[in-house]
């Protein structure tokens, strides 16, 4: 048996934000400290299929993430750039039944990624285990988007289906999970575990004072915490 780490939205997201927030960042740490646990595969741009990536590759675009420079930054594009080719020049990935495919991240916003594991599923026989990090956009829709909740929604339903295993980030959340997993489909009984996170701090004490004047933002406001009387 072997598992896998899809990172093919970790790539196409950094694109887009360079510094790791978030559920990106607890998936970039995992990664990181995956290293002889699992190997990292991604979808080639096209019908590249599913290809190896290079770990050294992953450590190099970790390591640009620290330093200054937005996403749009020339060395971070070229950067990008290299491992896109690295990727496309890596192996194909060969599964089989024994096999595991890991989402840790929230691929859910690739058009068609869905449908390319289920397809994955239906050729080798390989089992997927999806992190649940929350399901608020279903539980508290009055404080999202109208768009977020409709593809978070129909995320969830896909989800309900591909999934042959859940990890849930608390036991909350498992508990959410399940309760909705059974409005959904009542005929199914996904496994669900817990791996709770790592809330240590960790601070750079080489990294400078910031430059000019910031807001920190630690939270968001939701009817859960009580925050609206």
């Amino acid at each position: 048996m072997s598992i896998a780490a899809d990172i093919t939205d970790l790539l196409a997201g950094f694109r887009h934000a360079r510094s790791p927030s978030g559920v990106t960042r607890v998936q970039t740490r995992l990664l990181a400290a995956g290293e002889g646990l699992f190997d990292l595969v991604a979808l080639a741009p096209g019908d590249g299929g599913w290809r190896c990536f290079p770990r050294a590759m992953l450590e190099r675009l970790l390591a640009a993430t620290l330093r200054p420079g937005g996403a749009k930054d020339l060395d971070w594009q070229a950067l990008l750039d290299e491992a896109e080719a690295a990727l496309a020049a890596a192996p194909a990935r060969e599964f089989t039944a024994a096999d595991w495919l890991l989402g840790a991240g929230t691929a859910w916003w690739l058009p068609g990624h869905a449908a390319r594991i289920m397809a994955l599923k239906d050729r080798s026989g390989l089992r997927y285990a999806s992190f649940v990090y929350d399901i608020l956009p279903l539980l508290v829709p009055e404080h999202c988007e109208e768009m977020l909740v409709r593809s978070f929604a129909q995320h969830f339903a896909t989800l309900c289906l591909l999934a042959d295993h859940a990890v849930c980030i608390s036991e909350s959340v498992r508990a959410d999970f399940q309760a909705w997993q059974k409005k959904l489909l009542p005929e199914l009984a996904i496994p669900a575990s817990v791996l709770r996170l790592d809330a240590g701090v960790r601070i750079d004490t080489q990294a400078a004072a910031p430059a000019a004047p910031f807001v920190l933002a630690v939270g968001t406001v939701e009817s859960r915490k009580n925050q609206l009387g």
